[in-house]
């Protein structure tokens, strides 16, 4: 039974997925090349 058709749901335009086989690691490309990490580490100190 698919019970998306019984239950009401909010309509989007953004997709319902995160797709993080493939977003994922274009996230950790851009927080390596802009050292997010090393920045929290500074702001922590």
């Amino acid at each position: 039974m698919d019970y998306k058709d019984t239950i009401l749901l909010p309509k989007t335009s953004f997709p319902m997925r995160g797709n993080l086989p493939h977003n994922e690691p274009l996230k950790y490309k851009q927080w390596f090349e802009t050292k997010v990490c090393k920045l929290i580490k500074n702001k922590s100190n």
